[in-house]
């Protein structure tokens, strides 16, 4: 009888997990909101009731979902390729925010706006 290959999600696959004497270390698959989302995947029961046991940090998955999260991890990571700006083109200048007509985002002016204006 073959064993049944058991798969996991984390939403932090840079922790490593222990239950016990064993670790367990994610495989990262993408980031999301800043947090690497990590999989795993075992032959072992007994690996498969430590996960288990861990609580909410780690869910088990089916096989089509693990698959899914691989590929989405080996899509995020492919370098895409820059634009390069043409020469001739104008350098943008960075946008000036104004709150009140006395702050401007990135230079030192200030102005008090409980003073009075004169």
């Amino acid at each position: 009888m073959s064993k049944k290959r058991r798969y996991f999600r984390t939403g932090n696959a840079t922790r490593l997990y222990r239950v016990g004497d064993d670790s367990f270390k994610f495989e990262l698959a993408f980031l999301a909101g800043g947090s690497w989302v990590g999989i795993y995947a075992t032959d072992s029961e007994g690996e498969a009731d430590a996960l288990n046991s861990i609580g909410n940090a780690v869910v088990e998955i089916d096989e089509a979902t693990y698959e899914l999260l691989k590929k989405k991890g080996q899509s995020s990571t492919v370098a895409q390729p820059v634009k390069e700006q043409a020469k001739d083109e104008k350098e943008e200048k960075p946008a000036v925010v104004k709150l009140e007509d006395e702050i401007e985002l990135g230079k030192a002016t200030y102005k008090d706006p409980l003073e009075e204006k004169s």
